[in-house]
C-alpha cells in the first residue's frame, strides 16, 4: 500500500511539472518596464482600471447639461464683432447646441446697460467682454462671479499669458493676449521718419496729429498711462506735455484704426490688438511700433455677469473660448494670438513686431486705472 501511494505520488508531481508555462530564459537586454505605444491599443486597458470620474468632473458635467437646457447666452461684446461673432456663434452652437446672442458696443456703453440691468433687476446680459479697465468696475460693483471653478483654469504650462493674470480672484479671465502699441500710417510716414522713442512724440512736428481715445469715455488712455509711469518708464511730466501736443480725442479703437486707415491721422497713441490688426489684415496702410522704451501688455477680457438668466451658459462658453479647441478658433478668426502656446501667430506683418520690452499690466494697475477713469484724471490733466 505504501508503494502504491509514492508511485501515485510521483505521477502528480510529474504531470503538474508537465503542464506549468514554459519560462523563457533570461538572455540579452531586460525587457522595457512598459508597452510601446505601437504594442497598446486604446481598447487594451480594461475598462474596469479606468479611474473613476472626480468630483469636479460630475459637476462640470452638471454644469454643461444645465447650459444646453439653457439653449442659449447674450454676451455684451467689444472684440467679438463681424465675422468674429459669426464664427465663434457657429462652432459654439454646433458642438453644444446654445445660439449666442451677441451685442456689440463701446466699453462705456455696456458698461452702463449692465448697471442699468442689475438697477432695475432685469438682467439680460450673460457675458460681458472688452478691455479689463471696464470689467474691473463691474467686479467693483459686485455684479460678477467667480470662474475659478472651470476646468480650464486648471491647466498649467499651457499659457503665452496666464488667463487669471488680471485677476487671480478668477472674475476676470483673460481670453487673448494684446499689446498696445503706438501706430502709425506708412503712406504718411516714411520709414527713415517713424518714431522709434516715446520722446520723438514731442517733436513739434507732430502736434495735432496724434490720435488716442477720449478720457471722459473711454478707458484705453489708462491703459498706457498707467503701467508706463508706475514702472518709470515715462513720467507725469511726459504724459503733461504730450497733451499740449494737442492729442486729437476718438470715442473707441474701431474709429480710431478707421481714421489712422484712412489716412486722417498719421500717429495713433495706441493702437491695440484686439481691433488694428484686423485692419492691417485687409491691407490697410497701418503699422505698430515698438517703442525703444516698451510696450504695454495684458489682453482681452471676459466677466460672467451676476444673476443672469443663462449662467451655466456662460460658464461654459468662457471655459470653451479659452480651451484647445476654442481659442486657436478666436486668434484665427480675429488675426491674434492665441492665449495658448503651440498656436500660430495669426497677426499680419505690420503688426507681428516684437516688443523691445514687455510693460506687463497687473491686477493693481487696472483697479489703479479705473479710479483714475472714475476720478477723469487725464482730462484734467490734458484739460480737455
Amino acid at each position: 500500500m505504501k508503494r502504491l501511494f509514492i508511485i501515485g505520488l510521483l505521477i502528480s508531481v510529474f504531470i503538474m511539472v508537465a503542464c506549468a508555462p514554459k519560462t523563457a530564459p533570461i538572455t540579452g537586454a531586460p525587457p522595457a518596464l512598459l508597452p510601446t505605444p505601437s504594442q497598446v491599443t486604446p481598447s487594451a486597458a480594461p475598462i474596469s482600471n479606468l479611474p473613476p470620474p472626480t468630483s469636479q468632473d460630475a459637476s462640470w458635467a452638471k454644469v454643461v447639461e444645465a447650459a444646453k437646457k439653457e439653449g442659449e447666452l447674450t454676451i455684451y461684446a467689444y472684440a467679438f464683432t463681424s465675422d468674429t461673432g459669426v464664427a465663434l456663434s457657429k462652432a459654439f452652437k454646433d458642438k453644444y447646441g446654445i445660439k449666442l446672442n451677441i451685442v456689440t458696443g463701446r466699453g462705456a456703453e455696456q458698461t452702463e446697460r449692465v448697471k442699468t440691468e442689475q438697477r432695475i433687476k432685469q438682467v439680460v446680459a450673460d457675458i460681458m467682454e472688452g478691455a479689463p479697465t471696464h470689467l474691473n468696475q463691474m467686479k467693483q460693483a459686485g455684479f460678477t462671479v467667480s470662474l475659478l471653478d472651470i476646468p480650464v483654469l486648471k491647466e498649467k504650462d499651457v499659457w503665452v499669458l496666464d488667463p487669471l493674470s488680471t485677476d487671480p480672484q478668477g472674475h476676470l479671465v483673460l481670453d487673448f493676449p494684446a499689446h498696445y502699441p503706438p501706430a502709425i500710417n506708412t503712406n504718411l510716414i516714411k520709414p527713415a521718419d517713424e518714431p522709434k522713442s516715446y520722446m520723438d512724440l514731442l517733436d513739434p512736428k507732430w502736434k495735432d496729429k496724434i490720435m488716442d481715445n477720449d478720457p471722459n469715455i473711454s478707458t484705453s488712455p489708462y491703459m498706457t498711462y498707467v503701467p508706463l509711469t508706475k514702472y518709470k518708464v515715462l513720467s507725469e511730466d511726459y504724459f503733461r506735455k504730450l497733451g499740449e501736443q494737442n492729442l486729437q480725442f476718438v470715442r473707441g479703437e474701431t474709429e480710431k484704426a478707421e481714421k489712422l486707415s484712412r489716412g486722417e491721422f498719421p500717429v495713433a497713441f495706441m493702437g491695440s490688438e484686439s481691433t488694428f490688426p484686423a485692419f492691417a489684415a485687409e491691407g490697410a496702410p497701418i503699422k505698430a511700433i515698438a517703442m525703444r522704451e516698451g510696450t504695454p501688455v495684458s489682453g482681452n477680457a471676459m466677466i460672467a455677469i451676476k444673476n443672469s438668466p443663462h449662467p451655466n451658459a456662460a460658464k461654459l462658453f468662457i471655459n470653451w473660448i479659452i480651451s484647445t479647441e476654442g481659442s486657436p478658433l478666436l486668434a484665427k478668426v480675429k488675426g491674434q494670438m492665441s492665449l495658448r502656446k503651440g498656436v500660430p501667430d495669426y497677426r499680419p506683418p505690420t503688426y507681428a513686431v516684437k516688443p523691445v520690452k514687455l510693460i506687463p499690466i497687473t491686477d493693481e494697475d487696472w483697479e489703479m486705472m479705473t479710479t483714475l477713469f472714475n476720478d477723469k484724471y487725464l482730462v484734467k490733466l490734458w484739460k480737455k
